[in-house]
C-alpha cells in the first residue's frame, strides 16, 4: 500500500519538480496517443489509468499501449518494460541492418560479399572464380553506373532477379528506408507524435518487405552460378 502511495507524493526540490513534471507530461503524451491509435484498444482497457503494478516508471497503461505499439514497429526497450527506471523522452531507433564493415568479410554471406566486391570494398577479380564459381571477363566500376538505369532494369525481370537493385541499397544503406539504413554508428529519435508514429509503421512494413526480398534474392542467387552471372550482367549493362 506505501509502495502505490509514494507515487502521488509530490517532490519538494526544485530538480525533483521538473522531473516530475518532465515525467508527467510525457505520461500524458503516451496516453493520449494510446487512444488516438489505437482506439478500440483503449475503449475496451479494463486497466486503471493509473495503476502501476511494476517497479518501472511506466504505468500499466502505458505498458499495454508500448506492447501495442511493438506490434508496429520494434521498441528497443521493449523485454524492459516492466522494469525500466527512466523514461524514454523520443523514440529511440536502433539498426536493423548489420553494418558489413563491423563484421569478418568471410563470415558475410555470398550475396554480401558479391555486391560489396562489385562496389570495389571486397574480393579482387582474381579471386571470383574460387568464391563465386566464375571469373568475369568485365565488371564495371560503382562510378561508371547509372543507378536509375539499374532500378529500371531490374523492373523488366521476373522476381527474385528483380530485387537485384534493392539489395543492393540494402547492404549500402541507401534504401531510403530508416530501419535499414541506420548504422552502427548513427542513431535516430524522432518526438512522440501520432505523424512520427504512423511513419515509423510505414517504414518498418517497407523494411520488412525488402528484407523478403533480400532472403529470396539471397537463397535464388546462391542456387547457380549462372544466377550469378545474371546479376552481374545487369549491373555491366547499367553502366553509363
Amino acid at each position: 500500500m506505501m509502495g502505490n502511495l509514494k507515487q502521488y507524493q509530490l517532490p519538494v526540490k526544485v530538480g525533483d519538480c521538473l522531473d516530475y513534471l518532465r515525467s508527467l507530461q510525457l505520461q500524458t503524451i503516451l496516453l493520449e496517443l494510446y487512444g488516438e491509435l489505437f482506439p478500440i484498444q483503449w475503449s475496451h482497457s479494463t486497466i486503471p489509468l493509473f495503476q502501476q503494478s511494476h517497479p518501472t516508471v511506466y504505468t500499466d497503461r502505458e505498458i499495454e499501449f508500448l506492447q501495442l505499439l511493438n506490434t508496429w514497429f520494434p521498441i528497443e526497450y521493449y523485454e524492459e518494460l516492466e522494469t525500466i527506471e527512466e523514461r524514454y523522452t523520443e523514440i529511440y531507433l536502433y539498426p536493423q541492418n548489420i553494418s558489413w564493415w563491423n563484421q569478418t568479410f568471410e563470415e558475410l554471406s555470398q550475396v554480401e560479399q558479391f555486391i560489396i566486391s562489385l562496389l570495389d570494398w571486397g574480393y579482387e577479380r582474381e579471386k571470383w572464380e574460387s568464391v563465386f564459381g566464375f571469373s568475369p571477363n568485365y565488371t564495371a566500376k560503382p562510378e561508371q553506373l547509372n543507378w536509375e538505369k539499374l532500378e529500371r532494369l531490374c523492373q523488366t525481370k521476373k522476381p527474385p532477379l528483380q530485387y537485384f537493385s534493392n539489395v543492393i541499397s540494402i547492404i549500402d544503406h541507401s534504401s531510403d528506408c530508416i530501419w535499414l539504413d541506420l548504422t552502427d554508428e548513427s542513431y535516430e529519435s524522432l518526438a512522440w507524435s501520432k505523424e512520427n508514429i504512423i511513419y515509423l509503421k510505414s517504414q518498418w512494413e517497407k523494411a520488412l518487405e525488402l528484407q523478403q526480398q533480400m532472403a529470396e534474392f539471397s537463397v535464388w542467387f546462391e542456387t547457380k552460378v549462372e544466377h550469378k552471372k545474371a546479376a552481374l550482367k545487369l549491373w555491366n549493362q547499367s553502366k553509363k
